[in-house]
């Protein structure tokens, strides 16, 4: 059965017991920059991350006390508030192995960094999609509609530095 609405189409597979979307009905949010929080900026900029391409936002280590750490924070905005579905997908990799990656979102109601991933970063372009994201409102500043992701990327002192290379981050929503 199918059916068609203002937005959408839908077609229903009732023996599989979901549904299915004929079109994509999301939203690209715009990416409207990034800082690096720890780490130096080699090269790239935001327009390096819009797209799964052979262009890269590269941001060599810097060490701590623990661990050497390449930290970006890029920002979206949308017009959607309260989204009926949020999703982010990331594109990376590190230069060297043994490197932890952690994704994490802005929490505007406990003003505080939620880590939605952590994971083993490859030496290749490593596609993450975090899908359906829970209480999509807590990650939205409602008065401008701005959203922040954080990657950081995290190597044991004693192992050396690295280069973080960002390909591509998206946000998607759903009205």
């Amino acid at each position: 059965m199918a059916y068609r609405d203002s937005h959408k189409t839908w077609i229903s597979f009732w023996g599989a017991g979901h549904a299915l979307y004929a079109g994509d009905p999301s939203i690209t949010v715009p990416l409207k920059g990034y800082t690096v929080n720890r780490g130096t900026r080699l090269s790239g900029n935001v327009l390096s991350m819009m797209f799964s391409d052979p262009y890269y936002l590269k941001v060599a280590s810097a060490p701590g006390t623990s661990y050497h750490v390449a930290e970006t924070t890029v920002r979206a905005k949308t017009t959607v508030l309260a989204p009926s579905r949020f999703d982010i997908r990331t594109e990376a990799r590190a230069t060297e192995s043994n490197v932890q990656t952690r994704i994490a979102l802005r929490n505007l109601d406990t003003n505080t960094w939620d880590t939605l991933l952590t994971f083993w970063q490859p030496t290749t372009d490593t596609v993450k999609v975090l899908a359906d994201i829970p209480n999509a409102d807590h990650y939205i500043r409602q008065s401008d509609g701005l959203i922040r992701v954080r990657i950081q990327m995290i190597r044991a002192l004693s192992r050396g530095p690295f280069n973080k290379w960002m390909d591509h981050v998206e946000v998607k929503v759903w009205e």
